[in-house]
Parts: structure tokens; sequence; C-alpha cells
């Protein structure tokens, strides 16, 4: 083996180290390091055959999956919506908290960087108490959004780390069904639905099971266009829901 043989197999070893969490390049850097082994000419006998043989047998067979920038995940948790029914003048108006699920697939930009489609079903559901007459209403509600997030360096043990969440999408409240046809309640002329679209932010903590899966726990808030959302309208602002969910992601593997 020359000097210069030598030294590249150095700068090898050094790279793989340097990108530890740098999947890609790391695939790069081995098949490198394989293609340049399996050419040098043992003469030499400053280092032998079976050192280095071992050396790059010990890192190439190391368990440890090779991550993809794609992942997909399940998020299971509480929509509570914000909105004119619990300002308006009755105190026993109210909305209440509802179950919501959502699918996703994520793609990694980079080793901090990535984005996030979202798609997003539960339920509105509220009561409306007038002088003489209460109401309880609900919707179906529908939503798809796209997300950029940015993950910070990982912590204890590289098992913790903290996600902020930027994005946008639509929703559609379907089907708005109260429990008397009162003509003067807001819920009947809604129900074809409220079409609109929101702006989202949020936060979430994950935490790392294996190379290839994390659970994480989040809220998001979103702000919409519209001031129907709740089924009733009285300032015209914009109606608000939150979104905190318990999820899993699971990243495919490459090897």
């Amino acid at each position: 083996m020359t000097k210069k043989q030598g030294e590249d197999i150095n700068l090898l070893f050094d790279s793989l180290r340097k990108a530890n969490n740098n999947y890609a390049y790391k695939i790069d850097s081995l098949a490198k390091l394989k293609a340049l082994v399996d050419t040098l000419i043992f003469r030499d006998t400053l280092v032998q055959r079976d050192t280095v043989t071992k050396t790059v047998t010990k890192i190439i067979t190391k368990n440890e999956p090779i991550q993809s920038r794609w992942g997909i995940g399940l998020n299971v948790g509480a929509l509570s919506v914000i909105g004119d029914m619990v300002t308006s003048p009755s105190f026993l108006n109210q909305m209440i908290n509802t179950n919501g699920s959502s699918i996703f697939v994520i793609y990694k930009l980079d080793k901090n960087w990535g984005a996030r489609g979202q798609f997003l079903y539960g339920l509105i559901r509220g009561r409306k108490d007038e002088v003489w007459l209460r109401q309880s209403f609900n919707a179906g509600y529908y939503s798809g959004q796209l997300d950029l997030f940015y993950t910070t360096p990982s912590i204890l043990k590289d098992k913790l780390n903290f996600s902020v969440t930027l994005g946008q999408g639509a929703s559609i409240s379907k089907y708005y069904r109260s429990s008397f046809n009162n003509p003067n309640y807001p819920t009947l002329a809604l129900r074809n639905g409220v079409y609109t679209v929101f702006n989202s932010i949020g936060g979430e903590i994950n935490f790392k099971l294996t190379e290839s899966s994390k659970i994480n726990v989040g809220t998001q808030l979103k702000t919409y266009f519209t001031d129907k959302l709740d089924s009733f309208q009285n300032t015209g602002e914009g109606d608000a829901m939150q979104y905190t969910y318990l999820g899993l992601v699971y990243f495919l593997n490459k090897n």
C-alpha cells in the first residue's frame, strides 16, 4: 500500500465518523472505501491486509439500518374549536372537545429540515342554549395541510429532540346537524358544509425508539379564514382550532 492510499483510507474513516447521521453520505463513503480496498496492492508491510479487511468489515456490517428520507405516521388526539360560540352572551354556549386522528407522510430535506403532508379527520361538536331552547350540533371535519418543520439537534444520548412546524391547509366541515328544527338556528343554513383555508403553527417533542421509528407528542393551532367553523357567526373574526396529539413515525429503511 502506498502512502497516498493510506492517507485516502484515513480520510474516508474520518468522513464516516463526521457523517454519522447523514445516511446518504454514509452509503457513498462506504462504497468508495470498499472500492479502494479492493484495488489495493498489499505488498507493503506497513499495513497488513487482515487489519484493513477487518476494519472495513466492522464498519460495513455494523447493525445500523440506513434511514430513508421518507417516513409515514399516525397521530391520535383531541380537537378543540375556539370561536364565537364560547364568547356569545349565553354562558351555557360551549364547544365540546372531540377526538381527531391524522395520517401523514414526511420527507426529510436534510438533517434538520423537512416537509410533511397531513390528512386529518375529526368532529366539530357544540351546544347552544337559548332562553327557551337548548340545541346541540355536530359536523364531520376533514382537512389536508402541508407543513415545513425544523428539528433541533438531539439530546439525552441522541434520544430526544424538538420540532417546530409551520404550514397551510384547507378544510371541509360537512353536514351540520342540530337537535331541533329551529329555522333561526344557523346550523340549518350550513348543512351543505363550510369550506375554508387556514394557517397552522405547532410544536412537537420527539423520542427515538429505534433508528427507524420515533414517538411524538405535539400540538397545532390552526387559524381559519371563516367565522362559521363553529356554525355560529357573531364577530366576523376567523375561528380557530387546537389539535393536540400523540403519534408514531416510521422511516423506511434502505438496507
